[in-house]
């Protein structure tokens, strides 16, 4: 009885999808506030700074970076500019991907990792938390931006590591 309804549901919807008939629940009008409340813009008051590509691959971040030492990039691909401003700077990066064979360019200040970084540890992939202990920045995330843009997997990656580890980075990017 349930995949006979199961296949009527899914081919009600997709009649009347295609004939442009959308049928959801609403939601409420507190609930619709309650979540415009928690995700509204707020006034940080740090003053900020774009690192990095005039488009994707450029990021906002605080100006103060005195007290950044290291840059930890989970995800390279092609656009690195972002990495090559800070490490112009004398911020030594750290980058893991495995979609690419080494960065588009080098830096003295680049050091790279052939790996992915996931949830577990395999031949391609390696932890957030593994790749924190064969750095050098264990001992200083809080000197460390920590940059995550793996097409859909950033949260995954937290799976492993204590939220106070989390907690010591000063700049978190995610994209």
């Amino acid at each position: 009885m349930n995949t006979l309804f199961y296949f009527l549901r899914r081919f009600l919807k997709k009649i009347l999808f295609n004939l442009k008939i959308y049928i959801g629940q609403l939601t409420e009008h507190q609930k619709i506030t309650e979540l415009y409340n928690v995700l509204k813009p707020l006034n940080h008051k740090v003053e900020l700074i774009k690192i990095g590509e005039d488009g994707a691959g450029g990021y906002f971040i605080p100006k103060d970076l005195d007290n950044i030492e290291y840059c930890l990039t989970a995800g390279v691909g092609n656009l690195i500019q972002f990495e090559k401003d800070l490490a112009d700077m004398g911020i030594k990066c750290y980058m893991a991907d495995a979609s690419v064979e080494k960065p588009p360019i080098s830096h003295e200040r680049f050091f790279f990792k052939k790996k992915y970084i996931g949830p577990n540890s395999s031949k391609d992939y390696i932890t957030l938390k593994k790749w924190i202990d064969e750095t050098p920045i264990k001992e200083h995330l809080e000197k460390t931006i920590l940059k995550i843009d793996i097409e859909g997997g950033e949260y995954d990656i937290f799976d492993d590591v204590d939220q106070k580890i989390i907690d010591k980075f000063p700049i978190i990017i995610m994209e």
